[in-house]
């Protein structure tokens, strides 16, 4: 019985040998002959969050432009983007919101707004200037750099508001388009109109602003108590809004 056991073990550890070979000449194998299954060096959350980026957030790119260039190697990168990126809205592309956090340090990110509101101004010349000036480029992101500090200012005064006080807006009606142009005049609010925690959202205060100029700057009561129910008739319906361009 002791020399069977030994024996036994030796048998064993053959066959284990054997089976590892084996496997790992599969393994290989299997990667040569079909490369298209390997990784493409993203995780699936990554993969998941590129989806996200709207295709209507793309712009027309030339073959062989100097632009196509730019894209091809930012795009490479878009997937190391911050998981919060998406906060901000802004009809930016992921190759393009990838080459502005690259040149432009300091960019929030979490949150609204991430980047300046002139970024789109920025990729509207890529697209009339596809093969563009390289000092001429570096001269635009310059200027743009100069206004990161008003949009960390802006992205720290907006996260003051709670979330919750936002509400939904049906998409693609008058009242959504609304929400997105007066969202973007944020600055019409004093500083101290935090000061009133009536469960407005931010957009809303805005528009009740610029329709009262004379509302209070600062305390607990700034808004009228009628304006929650103004807002829910605004909602209830959402394409029969106007506002006056003052």
């Amino acid at each position: 019985m002791r020399q069977l056991i030994p024996a036994c073990a030796r048998k064993g550890g053959y066959l284990l040998l054997v089976f590892l070979v084996i496997s790992t000449w599969s393994t290989l194998t299997a990667k040569t002959a079909f490369p298209g299954r390997q990784s493409q060096g993203r995780t699936p959350a990554e993969k998941e969050k590129q989806k996200k980026y709207p295709a209507s957030w793309n712009i027309p790119i030339a073959a062989g432009s100097k632009l196509e260039t730019l894209a091809q190697i930012y795009n490479k990168k878009a997937a190391l983007l911050p998981a919060g990126d998406l906060d901000d809205q802004a009809p930016l592309p992921g190759w393009f919101r990838a080459f502005l956090r690259e040149k432009l340090v300091g960019l929030p990110v979490t949150g609204r707004p991430q980047y300046p509101a002139d970024a789109g101004k920025l990729l509207q010349w890529l697209k009339d200037n596809q093969n563009f000036s390289r000092s001429e480029l570096n001269s635009r992101l310059e200027k743009l750099g100069q206004k990161v500090q008003a949009v960390k200012s802006e992205n720290k005064r907006r996260a003051m508001y709670p979330a919750e006080w936002e509400i939904d807006v049906p998409a693609g009606t008058k009242l959504d388009k609304l929400r997105l142009q007066i969202d973007a005049e944020f600055n019409l609010l004093p500083e101290k109109d935090i000061e009133d925690t009536t469960p407005l959202p931010i957009w809303f205060r805005v528009y009740m602003r610029k329709q009262f100029p004379k509302l209070p700057q600062s305390g607990p009561y700034q808004y009228p108590r009628t304006a929650g129910r103004s807002l829910q008739r605004m909602l209830s319906n959402p394409d029969t809004v106007e506002i006056d361009n003052k």
